[in-house]
C-alpha cells in the first residue's frame, strides 16, 4: 500500500529541515533577552525563543522581504517575515496579559501561553521567497493539493505556507533540535514555567489555527483566527514602512478581548466587543 499524502509530505520535509538543521548546535543563554522593535519598542523574549530565533530556520526570514515587491512601489517597505514573527509573537503575549485582567482563570497556566507564542514565533517558516507573492505556485503543487484532499479538517483552510510550517514543527528532524534547545532550561529555577510541557503536536495545530481542546481554541485563534496577532502586527508594520495611515489601534483592541463559548460545539473563542473595533 502506497504512503499517505500526508506521510509523503512530511517524509520530504523532515528531509529539507535535517538539512537546514544539521549545523546548528543551540548554546544555553543565559536570561531572558530584550530586543528593540520598530513598531512595538522594547519587548523580552524567553531563552528557548532566543534559540529558536538563532536557528536557520528562523534567519533565513530575514531574507524574505514582508510585502514581497512592495518595495517598488514603497521603497522603505523593506522589512521581512522575520521582524514580523517577532512582533506577532510580542502580540500573542499582549493579548495574553489583556485577557489575564479579564479571565484570569482561562490564562492560568504558563505552558499554554509558552505554547502559543511559540506558535506565532514559528508560524511563517514555511514561506518561500517574496512572501505571498509565491503563495499562488505553492497552492498548485500536488503534494499541497493531496494533503487538503486526503486531511479537509486539518488543512482544506489553509494557505500553502501554513500547511508547509506545520510540517516543519511536526517533523522528526524539528522536534529532535527541540529537545536540544529545552535540555539546558530543564532544571534552571530561573524559569518561570515547566519548559518540559511544551507539546510540539500542539504547537504546529495552532499554526493551522486549530486546538486540540476545544476550551482552549482561542490560543489558537491569537495565531490564526479573525483577528488574530499576524494580522495585528502586519497591519501596524506595513502601514510603519509604507508610510500609510492604518486605522487599528492595539491597545484599544487589547483593552476589548475576551473569549465565548459556543454551547454546541463546546468551542471556546477569542472575540472582542464592539467598542474595540468602532
Amino acid at each position: 500500500m502506497p504512503p499517505s499524502a500526508v506521510t509523503k509530505l512530511q517524509s520530504e520535509v523532515n528531509k529539507a529541515v535535517k538539512v537546514i538543521l544539521t549545523n546548528y548546535h543551540p548554546r544555553p543563554i543565559r536570561a531572558n533577552k530584550v530586543i528593540r522593535d520598530t513598531a512595538f519598542g522594547f519587548n523580552s523574549y524567553y531563552p528557548h525563543e532566543i534559540n529558536l530565533l538563532d536557528s536557520p530556520l528562523l534567519q533565513r526570514l530575514r531574507g524574505i522581504r514582508q510585502t514581497s515587491l512592495a518595495c517598488y512601489t514603497y521603497p522603505s517597505a523593506v522589512h521581512t517575515r522575520f521582524e514580523h514573527s517577532l512582533g506577532a509573537t510580542v502580540i500573542v503575549g499582549r493579548m495574553i496579559e489583556a485577557l489575564r485582567n479579564r479571565e484570569s482563570a482561562l490564562v492560568s497556566n504558563p505552558v499554554d501561553c509558552a505554547e502559543a507564542r511559540m506558535a506565532a514565533l514559528l508560524h511563517d517558516i514555511g514561506h518561500g521567497p517574496f512572501s505571498h507573492g509565491t503563495e499562488i505556485i505553492f497552492q498548485e503543487f500536488d503534494e499541497i493539493k493531496n494533503v487538503k484532499k486526503e486531511k479537509p479538517e486539518l488543512f482544506k483552510d489553509n494557505a500553502a505556507h501554513e500547511i508547509l510550517s506545520y510540517f516543519i514543527v511536526n517533523s522528526s528532524s524539528f522536534k529532535e533540535k527541540w529537545e536540544e534547545i529545552k535540555t539546558p532550561y530543564l532544571s534552571r529555577s530561573d524559569y518561570k514555567f515547566n519548559i518540559s510541557g511544551i507539546d510540539i503536536n500542539k504547537v504546529a495545530l495552532m499554526i493551522l489555527g486549530k486546538h486540540p481542546n476545544p476550551d482552549m481554541y482561542f490560543f489558537a485563534q491569537m495565531v490564526n483566527g479573525p483577528h488574530d496577532a499576524d494580522k495585528f502586527d502586519y497591519v501596524t508594520r506595513d502601514g510603519y514602512f509604507t508610510g500609510l495611515r492604518t486605522a487599528i489601534n492595539i491597545d484599544r483592541f487589547l483593552l476589548s478581548i475576551g473569549t465565548s463559548k459556543n454551547d454546541k460545539t463546546k468551542i471556546r473563542s477569542l472575540c472582542v466587543d464592539i467598542s474595540g473595533v468602532t
